[in-house]
């Protein structure tokens, strides 16, 4: 949803906890789920039928997504309020609902204890590794300064030799263009 609405994937954030969504709100997105489910566990009782697991598995799937909707809906609307006038939050009726207010009040709290997914996951299983990486950044960056530097005085020699051999040879032209003429 993040994406299709303009997000990029770097600007997804995690939050701390779930925030409970009422079922009153899941039930207003994909409202035939539940129907759905009982059609098939009447199709499973009866006899010679073979077990539909991906398709039980795919509504699951679905009844998950609603609370990941509704939350990063809030969020959205929260964090982005340009983006309330959105077709989406003014077509569907879940989003004049006041519970999804009360919902999206609950989110706008709980907003202050979000962080970024990439931060938490590295902190936690790696501890401290983000300021060595930093560190080892500075010091990259302090060689790659010296390398060009470096880079810098090995032209200025190689032009220095080779204006030196240009020279010698220019020379060493001269003086068997002196003895040719002494001889001949």
């Amino acid at each position: 949803m993040r994406i299709l609405a303009g997000f990029l994937l770097s600007d997804m954030h995690w939050l701390k906890w779930d925030i409970d969504v009422p079922d009153c709100l899941k039930k207003q997105i994909f409202p035939w789920i539940e129907e759905e489910a009982e059609k098939l566990h009447r199709y499973h009782r009866q006899p010679d039928t073979t077990h539909h697991y991906t398709a039980c598995c795919f509504l699951d799937y679905l009844k998950a997504l609603r609370t990941v909707i509704l939350q990063d809906a809030a969020a959205m609307m929260i964090l982005h309020p340009e983006r309330v006038m959105h077709n989406v939050f003014q077509c569907h009726k879940v989003f004049k609902d006041p519970q999804f207010e009360a919902f999206k009040e609950n989110m706008k709290a709980t907003l202050g204890t979000a962080y970024d997914k990439n931060s938490i996951t590295v902190e936690q299983v790696l501890p401290g590794v983000t300021s060595r990486l930093n560190n080892m950044c500075q010091k990259f960056g302090s060689i790659e300064h010296r390398m060009e530097k470096y880079q810098k005085e090995t032209i200025k020699a190689i032009d220095l030799c080779r204006t030196k051999i240009s020279q010698s040879f220019m020379a060493a032209s001269l003086v068997m263009d002196d003895g040719a003429d002494a001889d001949g």
